[in-house]
Protein backbone atom coordinates (compact mmCIF):
# COMPACT_ATOMS: atom_id res chain seq x y z
CA UNK A 1 0.00 0.00 0.00
CA UNK A 2 1.13 3.46 -0.22
CA UNK A 3 1.26 6.35 1.70
CA UNK A 4 -2.00 7.46 0.37
CA UNK A 5 -3.74 4.73 0.76
CA UNK A 6 -4.19 4.18 -1.98
CA UNK A 7 -3.82 0.75 -4.58
CA UNK A 8 -3.83 -0.12 -7.78
CA UNK A 9 -6.97 -2.08 -9.43
CA UNK A 10 -4.49 -4.74 -10.41
CA UNK A 11 -3.17 -4.87 -6.98
CA UNK A 12 -6.71 -5.31 -5.18
CA UNK A 13 -8.09 -7.79 -7.31
CA UNK A 14 -4.80 -9.45 -6.86
CA UNK A 15 -5.20 -9.75 -3.31
CA UNK A 16 -9.11 -10.34 -3.49
CA UNK A 17 -7.69 -13.70 -5.21
CA UNK A 18 -5.03 -14.46 -2.73
CA UNK A 19 -7.47 -14.44 -0.67
CA UNK A 20 -9.98 -16.74 -2.06
CA UNK A 21 -7.20 -19.07 -3.36
CA UNK A 22 -6.42 -19.37 0.06
CA UNK A 23 -9.74 -20.45 1.09
CA UNK A 24 -10.43 -22.73 -1.54
CA UNK A 25 -6.82 -24.28 -1.10
CA UNK A 26 -8.28 -25.01 2.74
CA UNK A 27 -11.34 -26.47 1.28
CA UNK A 28 -9.93 -28.91 -0.52
CA UNK A 29 -7.92 -29.90 2.14
CA UNK A 30 -10.46 -29.58 4.06
CA UNK A 31 -12.88 -32.17 1.60
CA UNK A 32 -12.87 -35.96 2.89
CA UNK A 33 -12.32 -37.43 -0.88
CA UNK A 34 -10.83 -40.11 -2.86
CA UNK A 35 -6.76 -39.07 -3.28
CA UNK A 36 -7.86 -38.82 -7.08
CA UNK A 37 -10.58 -36.26 -6.64
CA UNK A 38 -8.52 -34.14 -4.23
CA UNK A 39 -5.75 -34.49 -7.28
CA UNK A 40 -8.22 -33.60 -9.87
CA UNK A 41 -9.14 -30.67 -7.56
CA UNK A 42 -5.94 -29.49 -7.17
CA UNK A 43 -5.50 -29.92 -11.09
CA UNK A 44 -9.01 -28.01 -11.94
CA UNK A 45 -7.58 -24.79 -9.11
CA UNK A 46 -4.05 -24.88 -11.19
CA UNK A 47 -6.13 -24.27 -14.36
CA UNK A 48 -8.67 -21.76 -13.31
CA UNK A 49 -6.29 -19.58 -11.17
CA UNK A 50 -4.96 -17.66 -14.34
CA UNK A 51 -8.66 -17.25 -15.87
CA UNK A 52 -9.79 -16.01 -12.70
CA UNK A 53 -7.06 -13.54 -11.68
CA UNK A 54 -7.26 -12.30 -15.28
CA UNK A 55 -10.98 -11.61 -14.67
CA UNK A 56 -10.57 -9.73 -11.88
CA UNK A 57 -8.01 -7.40 -12.62
CA UNK A 58 -9.17 -6.98 -15.82
CA UNK A 59 -10.47 -3.48 -14.05
CA UNK A 60 -6.90 -1.66 -15.03
CA UNK A 61 -7.13 -0.50 -18.73
CA UNK A 62 -3.12 -0.84 -18.78
CA UNK A 63 -3.66 -4.34 -18.06
CA UNK A 64 -5.63 -4.97 -20.46
CA UNK A 65 -3.18 -3.61 -23.12
CA UNK A 66 -0.10 -5.55 -22.11
CA UNK A 67 -2.39 -8.69 -22.70
CA UNK A 68 -3.27 -7.58 -25.74
CA UNK A 69 0.36 -6.68 -26.83
CA UNK A 70 1.61 -10.09 -25.62
CA UNK A 71 -1.06 -11.56 -27.74
CA UNK A 72 -0.41 -9.33 -30.42
CA UNK A 73 3.70 -10.86 -29.77
CA UNK A 74 2.64 -14.56 -29.79
CA UNK A 75 0.34 -14.44 -32.75
CA UNK A 76 2.87 -12.67 -34.70
CA UNK A 77 3.81 -16.09 -37.05
CA UNK A 78 -0.17 -15.42 -37.95
CA UNK A 79 -0.30 -12.27 -38.88
CA UNK A 80 2.86 -11.09 -40.00
CA UNK A 81 2.68 -13.88 -43.35
CA UNK A 82 -1.01 -12.64 -43.79
CA UNK A 83 -0.10 -8.79 -44.39
CA UNK A 84 2.84 -10.05 -46.29
CA UNK A 85 0.23 -12.32 -48.75
CA UNK A 86 -2.19 -9.45 -48.42
CA UNK A 87 0.80 -6.81 -49.85
CA UNK A 88 1.35 -9.43 -52.68
CA UNK A 89 -1.55 -10.42 -53.91
CA UNK A 90 -1.75 -13.33 -56.92
CA UNK A 91 2.07 -14.44 -56.30
CA UNK A 92 3.53 -17.16 -55.26
CA UNK A 93 4.66 -15.54 -52.63
CA UNK A 94 1.15 -14.81 -51.65
CA UNK A 95 0.20 -18.42 -51.84
CA UNK A 96 3.06 -19.50 -49.69
CA UNK A 97 2.55 -16.83 -46.90
CA UNK A 98 -1.64 -17.99 -46.79
CA UNK A 99 -0.13 -21.57 -46.17
CA UNK A 100 2.31 -20.58 -43.60
CA UNK A 101 -0.38 -18.24 -41.66
CA UNK A 102 -2.84 -21.32 -42.04
CA UNK A 103 0.02 -23.90 -40.65
CA UNK A 104 0.16 -21.74 -37.83
CA UNK A 105 -3.34 -21.01 -37.04
CA UNK A 106 -3.87 -24.51 -36.73
CA UNK A 107 -1.30 -25.09 -34.74
CA UNK A 108 -2.10 -22.87 -32.29
CA UNK A 109 -5.77 -23.45 -32.27
CA UNK A 110 -4.80 -27.46 -32.01
CA UNK A 111 -5.21 -28.97 -28.44
CA UNK A 112 -2.91 -29.07 -26.03
CA UNK A 113 -1.29 -25.77 -27.38
CA UNK A 114 -0.30 -23.13 -24.62
CA UNK A 115 -0.80 -20.11 -26.35
CA UNK A 116 -3.42 -18.44 -23.64
CA UNK A 117 -1.64 -19.58 -20.74
CA UNK A 118 1.61 -17.82 -22.40
CA UNK A 119 -0.83 -14.51 -22.61
CA UNK A 120 -1.67 -14.96 -19.61
CA UNK A 121 1.38 -15.76 -17.60
CA UNK A 122 3.36 -12.98 -19.32
CA UNK A 123 1.06 -10.60 -18.85
CA UNK A 124 0.79 -11.82 -14.91
CA UNK A 125 4.47 -11.23 -14.91
CA UNK A 126 4.75 -8.21 -16.46
CA UNK A 127 2.22 -6.61 -14.56
CA UNK A 128 4.39 -7.74 -11.65
CA UNK A 129 7.27 -5.93 -12.59
CA UNK A 130 5.26 -3.22 -13.30
CA UNK A 131 3.73 -3.07 -9.77
CA UNK A 132 7.50 -3.63 -8.43
CA UNK A 133 8.46 -0.97 -9.92
CA UNK A 134 6.31 1.46 -8.69
CA UNK A 135 6.11 0.35 -5.49
CA UNK A 136 9.92 1.13 -5.85
CA UNK A 137 9.13 4.67 -7.22
CA UNK A 138 6.65 4.91 -3.99
CA UNK A 139 8.75 4.19 -0.88
CA UNK A 140 11.40 6.25 -2.69
CA UNK A 141 8.73 9.24 -2.22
Amino acid sequence: MSDGGKKSAAKAAYERYQSSLGVEKERIKATKKTKSAKFWAWIWLAVKWPWQWLWMACHDWRLILVFVGWMLILGCEVWVPLVIAWCSPGTDLAKSMYAVAATCEAFWLGPFTPFMPLCIALTIGTKALFDKKLTKKEKEK
